[in-house]
């Protein structure tokens, strides 16, 4: 299936006023005549719609750490000097 045209600004402002008066997301397309799918993905991520790279993370959700947590290893933390061999202790 090809992939739908992004909606117009003047279909997102229809769609903002939608969503604001508290439209549920399946009736939204009947008077569009969008569909379901398009409208879903710009009122998911007004954001990003439309962009084909996303903003950094820290810009989306401030409050969320951003990249993978880091699993340490006794052997990185043994690198690093924060864990001691128990041999080295004696």
């Amino acid at each position: 299936m090809a992939r739908s045209a992004f909606l117009t600004p003047a279909e997102q402002a229809n769609v903002d006023v939608m969503h604001q008066l508290g439209r549920k997301l399946h009736e939204m397309p009947r008077q569009l005549g969008r569909s379901r799918d398009a409208i879903r993905c710009y009122v998911n991520d007004l954001i990003n719609y439309g962009k084909k790279q996303k903003l950094p993370q820290t810009t989306q959700h401030p409050h969320l750490p951003i990249g993978k947590r880091r699993k340490f290893t006794s052997a990185t933390l043994q690198g690093i000097g924060l864990l001691r061999n128990e041999e080295t202790n004696d």
